[in-house]
C-alpha cells in the first residue's frame, strides 16, 4: 500500500488588517524567527491531528525563483558592485569601534565576525529555533570582550570590532518582483503553475521568517527581517551598528501548514480537513 505523506498548505489570500505583528530594533531582529512561527503555531496548529504550522521563509521562496533572477539579485547586491566588499561578500575592514554594535543572537550566528573571531558553525539567517532572549539576560560573551551592553534593548557593543558579512540581495530597483511569472522557473511556467505562485507569493504585506546583514558602506551595517510588500521581496532594517534602532513595522503573517494527506476530503474541486 502507499504511503500517504504531508501536504503544505498556504493562504489563498492575505486578510487585510488582520492578524499582524510588529518587530522593531535589535529585539525585532533577535526574536523575529522564533515569533514569527510561535504565531502561526499558535493560530493555525492542530497538534491532536498531527497540524503543525509555521512562517514562511526564503528557504520557501527561493526554489520558486528562477536561478538566474536570484543570481542577478545577488550580484546587484555584493562585491561586484560594492567595492567595500571582498570577494567574499565580507566588509574588507573592519567597521571602526564606534559602528560595532549588533543584536544579541548575532554572536551565535555562522559566519559571524566580532573582534576578529570568525564563528564557524551556528544559526543560519533563518534558523528555526532561534532562541528568544530574556530582556534580564546577562550577555554570554566575558567582560572583556565588550565594551557596552544593553540587554533590555537586546544589543551589545564588541571591545573592539565587528566585520560582518552581506547577507542581503534585492532585485535592481531594490526588490525581486513577485508578480511577474517571468520570474519563475520555467518548470513552473510549462505547467502553468507560474501566474499562480506569482499571485499568491505577491499578495498584500507580510514578514519572512529570515534575518539579513545589509552591509551599507564602509562604516556601517543593518540587521533586518525580509518581508513581501507591494508586489516585491525586500527588507525592513530593524538596527544598525552604529547603534540605533529603526522604527516598527506591521506586517501580515503568511503561514505554511503541514497536514496529514489522509486527513484531506475531496468534494469535486473543494478541498476540507476531516473533524
Amino acid at each position: 500500500m502507499k504511503q500517504l505523506g504531508d501536504v503544505q498548505l498556504v493562504p489563498g489570500q492575505q486578510q487585510s488588517g488582520k492578524k499582524r505583528v510588529t518587530l522593531q530594533g535589535a529585539q525585532g531582529y533577535n526574536n523575529a524567527v522564533q515569533l514569527l512561527d510561535a504565531a502561526c503555531s499558535a493560530l493555525y496548529s492542530n497538534p491532536q491531528k498531527g497540524i503543525t504550522a509555521r512562517s514562511i521563509d526564503m528557504d520557501d521562496i527561493e526554489p520558486l525563483l528562477d536561478p538566474s533572477v536570484i543570481a542577478e539579485a545577488k550580484n546587484n547586491s555584493n562585491h561586484n558592485s560594492k567595492s567595500y566588499l571582498n570577494e567574499n561578500d565580507q566588509i574588507s575592514s573592519a567597521f571602526n569601534k564606534n559602528y560595532s554594535f549588533f543584536p544579541r543572537i548575532y554572536e551565535e550566528e555562522i559566519k559571524s565576525v566580532i573582534n576578529g573571531n570568525e564563528k564557524t558553525s551556528g544559526l543560519s539567517q533563518s534558523a528555526p529555533g532561534s532562541k528568544i532572549y530574556s530582556r534580564n539576560e546577562a550577555a554570554s560573551l566575558s567582560a572583556d570582550q565588550l565594551e557596552f551592553t544593553n540587554s533590555i534593548a537586546g544589543y551589545l557593543l564588541a571591545k573592539t570590532n565587528i566585520q560582518p558579512y552581506h547577507t542581503y540581495y534585492s532585485g535592481t530597483y531594490g526588490s525581486i518582483s513577485l508578480n511577474t511569472a517571468g520570474n519563475y522557473l520555467n518548470s513552473l511556467q510549462q505547467s502553468g503553475k507560474a501566474t499562480q505562485y506569482a499571485s499568491l507569493l505577491a499578495n498584500d504585506q507580510y514578514w519572512v521568517a529570515t534575518r539579513y546583514i545589509n552591509v551599507r558602506n564602509s562604516s556601517y551595517c543593518e540587521f533586518g527581517v525580509y518581508r513581501v510588500l507591494g508586489g516585491g521581496l525586500n527588507y525592513y532594517c530593524m538596527f544598525q551598528s552604529h547603534g540605533d534602532c529603526d522604527h516598527y513595522d506591521l506586517n501580515q503573517l503568511f503561514p505554511i501548514v503541514t497536514v496529514k494527506a489522509n486527513l484531506i476530503q475531496t468534494n469535486g474541486n473543494a478541498y476540507s480537513i476531516s473533524q
